[in-house]
């Protein structure tokens, strides 16, 4: 689903990623670990084409993609669920979730609304209410939920769990366990919290300045301090 070949970005002289390759293979979950300043947002940015490249390939359904616009991106199936949930706090959840599926016709939009809502059934009670009326977890609940308005093929996630208590974080795992396992989403997951990686993701790409310092098993992360301090900048959390 997304091959990506030694990616160079840059900002002005200062290098942002360096060569950088991974791959997800359809129906496949595989996270980007590292700390901050790692490169993990630039990555995701790069792939929605939000930014130039210096160098390298991005693939998604084995075609080349690095020339395209970020329009072009989405109509091809792609939707990024942002680090920070980014929602319009001055407009109810609805419209929020409404615009996810900006460009469809509006019976395409409502059938994904009412899909949506079976999967987050709280929400349809509270659809009138304005977004920024919403607790921090319950935001970035609508945020994935607009993520999913679209009915992406691949769905990039920019650290889902910054910011939240651990009860806003375990609902965030079920729902994106649910719809991994149950719809079969292929996902590629940018996060710090390496047991919301593991419980997700099998496959793993840590990211240290810029360039892939490790591969392999998620869990291998969750179990390897020295990893974790290495490249995380403290234990797995």
């Amino acid at each position: 689903m997304l091959e990506i070949v030694g990616l160079a970005v840059s900002f002005g002289a200062a290098p942002a990623l360096r060569g950088v390759g991974l791959r997800v293979a359809a129906g496949e979950a595989v996270s980007v670990l590292g700390a901050n300043g790692a490169g993990k947002t630039t990555l995701l940015r790069a792939i929605m084409r939000r930014l130039p490249l210096d160098a390298g390939a991005i693939r998604i359904a084995g075609e080349d993609c690095g020339r395209l616009t970020t329009a072009q991106i989405v109509r091809r199936g792609v939707a990024l669920c942002p680090e920070g949930r980014q929602l319009f706090q001055a407009m109810t959840v609805e419209d929020n979730l409404l615009l996810g599926a900006y460009g469809s016709p509006s019976r395409i939009a409502r059938a994904r609304l009412e899909t949506v809502l079976g999967r987050v059934p709280w929400l349809r009670a509270r659809l009138r209410q304005l977004a920024g009326s919403f607790s921090g977890g319950e935001q970035q609940m609508v945020a994935i939920c607009r993520s999913l308005m679209g009915a992406p093929r691949l769905l990039l996630l920019d650290e889902p769990s910054s910011g939240l208590s651990p009860v806003a974080i375990a609902q965030i795992r079920e729902m994106l366990q649910t719809v991994r396992h149950e719809d079969g989403m292929t996902m590629l997951l940018v996060e710090q919290n390496v047991a919301l990686a593991t419980a997700l993701t099998t496959r793993c790409t840590v990211l240290n300045r810029g360039t892939v310092a490790f591969e392999g098993a998620t869990a291998s992360m969750a179990d390897a301090g020295d990893l974790a301090e290495a490249y995380l900048g403290g234990a797995p959390s």
